[in-house]
C-alpha cells in the first residue's frame, strides 16, 4: 500500500516544449512536485497534450501527487503490481533477461555498472553495515547478477545487508538520487574521475536497464531522459603515441623470439595482419592459407572469451564465440603480408599445434613446468602479457618503456592499420580487414594518419597568399 504522506498538493504544469532535432520533432511535457521536477518526451503534439491534460485535470480536481513518481496518486494506486518491486528485484530481473543475448564479457560489464549503480540507489551507507565498497559491490555482480556464482565469490553478510537496506525500484525515479548514481558510476574507488568510454559504457547499461523499467511497467517513463549530464564523444581515438612504427614493431617481435619463440608468429598476426588479440589467439591450422613465398589468407570465423566461471553458460570460466560485430557462422578472410607468411610456415614447423589445431597452445603451467603432449588448452593471456612485457624491457629504453608506446600486444593492431592507412590503402579495404565500419575506422584512427597536418597547412598557406596577391593585382 502506498503511504500517502509521500504525496504533495503543490504541483506546477508547464506549456508544451517543442524539440526539433536530428531524430525529428517531439514534444516534452515538464511539471515539478513539490519543487521536483519531472518531464516526458512523446513523439507527436497530441500525445503530449493528452498527457499534460491528465495532469492539469488532476490539479483542478485537488488530487495528490506522489512525490517520487511525480504522478496523481489515481495513476499510482492503479499501477501493475509490478510497480511494487524492489531496487535488486529489478536488477536481477534485468540480468536474467539479458544473460541469453550477451556474451560472457558483457554479462560481467553489465553486473559491473549495476552493482555501481545500487550504491547509489540505495544511498545511506549506514543502512549497509561495515562493508567495504568492494564487498557490496561484488556482492550485487556474483550474489545478483551471475548465474554460476558460489558463495566464496563474495561475502553473504554483504548481501545480507543489500537486501536488508533495499527500497523500491521507483527511488531512481527522484532526480537527486539518479544523479547521485550517474556520480557513483563515473567515480573510480579512489575517487578519480573514470574515463570518458567507461562512463559512457556504465551510462548505457543504466539507460538500457531503465528502458527495460518502463517496458515491465516498474517507471512510467524513463528518468534518463530528463537528466542534463556532460556528454562524451561515442569513440574513443586511438592516442598516436601507442603507435610503433613498423621496423620498432619487427624489433620487439624479434626480442620475443628470443626468450619465447613459439609465441612469436601470434604477435606476427596482430603487426602484419591486424588481427586483435583473441581472433589470433583462436586461430587454427585449418584456417591458414599459405604459400611457400608472397601473399596467403587467414579465414576468421570465432575468437574465445575467458570472463570467469560465473559468466559462462556451462560455467567452465571459457567461452568460443563468434567475431565481434558479427553474426555466428560468419567469417572474416585476411590477407596474409610476406612478412607474416614465412614466420607462419616456421612455426608450424617447428611447434605442435593442440588437439583441436590451435596453433598456439599452452606449452607450460603453473610455474612454468613444461605440459605433455598432446596440448589441450590455448596459451593464456597472461603468459602473453608476461613476454611481451619482457620484450619490451628488453628493447625498449628507460624512457620508452615507461610511456605509452607499445604497452599492450592490442597496440601492434593499432600500428599495423596506421599503417595500411598511410600507405594508402583504400579505408573501406582497410575496415574490411580489420573487421568494424569505414566511418569507425576513420574515426577511431583519424590522429595517426600521416601527412594531414602538413597537408591542412599548405592549403591555408596557399588559400592566405592567393587572396594577398589577388589584391595586389587589383
Amino acid at each position: 500500500m502506498h503511504d500517502d504522506t509521500d504525496s504533495s498538493l503543490r504541483v506546477r504544469v508547464w506549456d508544451l516544449e517543442k524539440y526539433e532535432g536530428r531524430r525529428g520533432t517531439s514534444y516534452r511535457v515538464r511539471w515539478a512536485v513539490e519543487g521536483r521536477r519531472h518531464g516526458t518526451t512523446f513523439p507527436t503534439k497530441k500525445q503530449a497534450d493528452v498527457f499534460r491534460g491528465q495532469l492539469l485535470a488532476a490539479v483542478r480536481a485537488g488530487e495528490a501527487f506522489d512525490l517520487t513518481r511525480g504522478l496523481p496518486m489515481s495513476t499510482v494506486r492503479a499501477a501493475s503490481p509490478a510497480r511494487t518491486m524492489t531496487w535488486l528485484g529489478l536488477v536481477e530481473t534485468y540480468c536474467q533477461a539479458k544473460w541469453g543475448f550477451a556474451s560472457p564479457r558483457h554479462r560481467k560489464g553489465i553486473a559491473e555498472a549495476l552493482s555501481l549503480a545500487t550504491l547509489g540507489v540505495l544511498g545511506d551507507a549506514s543502512r549497509l553495515g561495515r562493508h567495504t565498497r568492494t564487498d557490496l559491490t561484488s556482492a550485487v555482480s556474483y550474489g545478483i547478477c551471475a548465474r554460476g556464482a558460489t558463495a566464496a565469490a563474495y561475502d553473504p553478510t554483504a548481501l545480507a545487508a543489500l537486501r536488508a537496506g533495499d527500497v523500491p525500484a521507483t527511488r531512481i525515479a527522484d532526480p537527486l538520487v539518479l544523479r547521485q548514481v550517474l556520480t557513483t558510476l563515473g567515480t573510480r574507488i579512489d575517487g578519480r574521475p573514470c574515463a570518458a568510454s567507461t562512463v559512457r559504457r556504465r551510462r548505457a547499461t543504466l539507460h538500457n536497464l531503465l528502458e527495460f523499467a518502463v517496458e515491465a511497467q516498474v517507471l512510467s517513463t524513463n528518468p534518463l531522459h530528463g537528466i542534463k549530464n556532460r556528454s562524451y564523444s561515442g569513440v574513443t581515438r586511438i592516442d598516436p603515441r601507442v603507435v610503433v612504427s613498423q621496423a620498432q614493431g619487427a624489433t620487439l617481435i624479434s626480442a620475443v623470439a628470443e626468450r619465447s619463440p613459439h609465441l612469436a608468429a601470434y604477435f606476427g598476426l596482430l603487426l602484419y595482419a591486424g588481427l586483435r588479440p583473441a581472433e589470433a589467439r583462436t586461430l587454427q591450422r585449418g584456417d591458414l592459407t599459405l604459400p611457400t613465398t608472397g601473399w596467403g589468407e587467414l579465414t576468421l570465423s570465432r575468437t574465445q572469451q575467458r570472463p570467469g566461471k560465473s559468466w559462462t553458460n556451462d560455467g567452465t570460466g571459457v567461452e568460443t564465440r563468434q567475431l565481434k560485430h558479427r553474426a555466428p557462422g560468419d567469417y572474416r578472410v585476411v590477407p596474409a603480408d610476406p612478412r607474416l607468411v614465412e614466420p607462419l610456415n616456421r612455426h608450424l614447423d617447428r611447434f605442435e599445434c593442440d588437439v583441436d589445431g590451435h596453433l598456439f597452445a599452452a606449452r607450460t603451467g603453473r610455474s612454468g613446468v613444461p605440459l605433455p603432449k598432446p596440448y589441450k588448452t590455448l596459451v593464456s593471456e597472461s603468459t602473453l602479457s608476461l613476454a611481451w612485457k619482457t620484450a619490451r624491457e628488453a628493447t625498449f629504453t628507460e624512457q620508452q618503456c615507461a610511456s605509452p608506446l607499445a604497452r599492450r600486444p592490442y597496440d601492434l593492431r593499432h600500428a599495423c592499420l596506421t599503417t595500411w592507412l598511410n600507405a594508402g590503402v583504400a579505408p573501406a579495404q582497410v575496415a574490411s580487414r580489420a573487421g568494424h565500419s569505414t566511418r569507425v575506422l576513420l574515426d577511431v584512427y583519424a590522429g595517426c594518419v600521416d601527412g594531414q597536418l602538413e597537408t591542412a597547412q599548405a592549403q591555408i598557406d596557399a588559400y592566405v597568399h592567393g587572396n594577398v596577391r589577388d589584391r595586389a593585382d587589383r
